[in-house]
């Protein structure tokens, strides 16, 4: 009896580890649409951070303090 059983054991952790090991954890991995939409949004934010403070960066740009 206790043989069957750590033999069922062994195989059945065995198993499990090779089935982990090569299996991608769903939460791990991207989708090719959540990458791009993942894209967009950076690029979305950089645009927006660009034309925010335009009046700003021409200050800078000529020298001016704005204290």
């Amino acid at each position: 009896m206790w043989n069957t059983a750590l033999w069922t054991l062994i195989v059945c952790a065995s198993v499990c580890t090779v089935g982990s090991l090569l299996g991608s954890h769903p939460l791990g991995r991207m989708w090719r649409v959540d990458v791009l939409e993942l894209r967009r949004r950076r690029r979305m934010i950089e645009v927006l951070e660009e034309n925010t403070h335009p009046l700003h960066r021409e200050l800078d740009a000529v020298g001016v303090d704005h204290s």
